[in-house]
């Protein structure tokens, strides 16, 4: 499932596996997973994102994974991840984000990559909880020197084809614009 700037999209392993974006240099993608209920969302924020947005979507994001199957009420298990942020306009942003996730007494991040000038495309993979980056993730190329993760590799390949503008019926039922 494709996530657009400004919107998030939820799915399961069972449903869509995979959730996907492109462009986060400047800004920010926020990701929340649950190993138990194979549930993920995936948020694409840009710089001009109010609190009082942030606060919405962030309780939208969750009540759509518990439609999809999420059941942690205490949220001990969630795990966020905040991926982006490559420029000083960023910065406000993650601070908002982080406070929020402090007030809304959701878990610490797992995973905080802000600033990182080399990742602009993410996607999580909610059969397993990784989350990659699709620039890095090569093409396979049979070689006698096989890299140990070719395997997965190709596996995560498989299921990120190309960019695509369309989006399917079920991904479509937990798509929402913020």
């Amino acid at each position: 499932i494709f996530v657009f700037i400004q919107e998030f999209a939820t799915t399961s392993a069972k449903d869509d596996p995979i959730l996907k974006t492109i462009g986060i240099g400047p800004c920010i993608a926020v990701t929340f997973f649950d190993q138990e209920s194979q549930v993920g969302s995936m948020v694409h924020l840009n710089t001009m994102t109010e609190v009082e947005t942030l606060a919405q979507t962030f309780g939208k994001m969750l009540e759509s994974m518990r439609m999809a199957g999420y059941n942690d009420p205490k949220k001990k298990d969630l795990q966020i991840r905040i991926v982006g942020g490559q420029n000083p306009d960023s910065d406000l942003l993650f601070t908002r984000i982080k406070n929020l996730l402090v007030s809304l007494k959701l878990p610490n991040p797992v995973e905080v990559d802000y600033g990182d000038e080399e990742t602009e495309s993410i996607a999580l993979d909610t059969k397993t909880g990784k989350l990659f980056d699709l620039i890095k993730i090569k093409p396979y190329v049979a070689s006698k020197n096989v890299d140990p993760r070719e395997k997965e590799i190709r596996e995560i390949k498989a299921l990120l084809p190309f960019v695509s503008y369309t989006i399917d019926e079920r991904a479509r039922k937990y798509k929402v614009f913020v």
